[in-house]
């Protein structure tokens, strides 16, 4: 018979038999949002962070309630990362023969915020970054399972804090996402139609691993109240929006 804690981490994902078979591998691949930048307190709150803080219900935690096996993590997510450093992060995350069976990631703002890139080009970056993630991850395990979170609404933020004097002067000092937040009404609506073809490109890419990978499309929406924005920053999410985040996108993720 086979014992039942085997059993549950059969149905959770078919583990490779060359790990651990009682432990389950999680990954994360991300910049400052997966980092927990300035939950609480200026600078990384990693024990914060949505995908496996452990002061959190994070996604580590949620899979060690769930399945009743400890979780290994590996967070490589860097703060201040674009698309282009994705490749660099998932040679990271696979290094040393580590073969996550669960693997979150969330990476683009800095991108949508730069605005350098025309629409179609930061789309067609996009997806072929993405696209080479994920197909590292999938050769490293055949079955693992990875969540693609979408890029939140900045344009939604801007409407809940641009009449704060406190936020615009954060905004300002701390040179964040400024094409966004502190420029034209036009600028910010390119701003827009850039975030919107992102996570456009990050469904349809993720919709061909559909084995593999699900995007969680919730986050983009107008989820946050103004508790769930750090007041270090004023732009990146607090420890109730990082709770929130956690919350979201394992309801629409693959274990709910």
């Amino acid at each position: 018979m086979i014992k039942p804690l085997i059993m549950s981490l059969f149905l959770f994902s078919k583990m490779s038999l060359a790990q651990d078979q009682q432990r389950i591998y999680m990954g994360a691949l991300g910049d400052s949002l997966t980092a927990g930048l300035n939950a609480d307190a200026p600078f990384d709150q990693r024990d914060k962070s949505w995908s496996d803080g452990s002061a959190i219900e994070s996604h580590a935690v949620r899979l060690e309630k769930k399945f009743g096996v400890p979780v290994s993590t590996k967070n490589v997510s860097v703060s201040g990362s674009r698309i282009e450093h994705l490749a660099k992060q998932t040679e990271k995350l696979l290094s040393d023969n580590y073969k996550p069976d669960y693997v979150t990631l969330l990476i683009g703002a800095n991108d949508i915020c730069d605005g350098n890139l025309k629409t179609d080009e930061l789309s067609n970056l996009g997806s072929l970054a993405l696209r080479q993630s994920l197909d590292a991850l999938i050769a490293a395990n055949s079955n693992v399972k990875i969540l693609i979170g979408a890029v939140p609404n900045i344009n939604y933020l801007y409407s809940l804090l641009y009449q704060d004097q406190e936020c615009q002067e954060n905004w300002r000092s701390l040179n964040i996402c400024e094409r966004l937040l502190l420029s034209t009404k036009f600028e910010r609506e390119k701003g827009v139609v850039r975030w919107a073809a992102y996570n456009e490109m990050q469904r349809i890419v993720s919709a061909l691993y559909t084995k593999n990978v699900k995007f969680v499309a919730d986050i983009r929406g107008e989820i946050f109240e103004l508790k769930d924005i750090s007041r270090v920053d004023c732009f990146h999410p607090s420890t109730e929006g990082q709770r929130k985040i956690a919350e979201v996108t394992w309801q629409e993720g693959w274990f709910n």
